[in-house]
């Protein structure tokens, strides 16, 4: 396995989101889920350069991975945005923005849904909008080896 993976960095502040695939399964058996985006100010994303494919310079946004790298040090959240199925009613939205904004417990946000017997996370991700930089370093020390990868057309 490779010690060397990309950073991907937007330019611009408020370039980039963290995006969580949520379910439950209810007792009947049927699936009903939520998308929460949480965008922040700054951050930077990660690409393996043995799974992923770079994206090329016209993309608008690169979707990056949360299970590779040294953490995506998303800094400064401006916005949270909430997806529901048709499914859930009022209530229960309010109620899931309220706990996922409740500060004052042990676990909030996405922990709160990672300590939950009653949610799941189908996957999760970051994107970062263009325009961004990606830069090939070293995993282990963060060291550049190749900054500023030019992209294809």
């Amino acid at each position: 396995m490779s010690d060397e993976i990309y950073v991907v960095r937007p330019l611009e502040k408020k370039s980039i989101y963290q995006v969580f695939d949520i379910y439950e399964t209810l007792e009947d058996g049927t699936i009903r889920g939520f998308i929460v985006e949480e965008h922040y100010r700054w951050g930077i994303g990660f690409l393996s350069p043995v799974d992923d494919v770079l994206p090329r310079k016209s993309d608008h946004e690169v979707r990056c991975r949360n299970d590779i790298g040294y953490g995506t040090d998303l800094d400064d959240g401006v916005a949270t945005f909430f997806n529901f199925d048709e499914n859930y009613t009022d209530e229960e939205k309010d109620s899931i923005k309220e706990r996922w904004y409740d500060y004052d417990q042990e676990y909030h946000g996405i922990a709160w849904i990672d300590n939950s017997t009653q949610y799941s996370v189908d996957e999760d991700y970051i994107v970062v909008i263009g325009p961004f930089e990606i830069d090939l370093v070293d995993e282990k020390t963060g060291n550049v080896i190749k900054s500023n990868i030019k992209l294809k057309k």
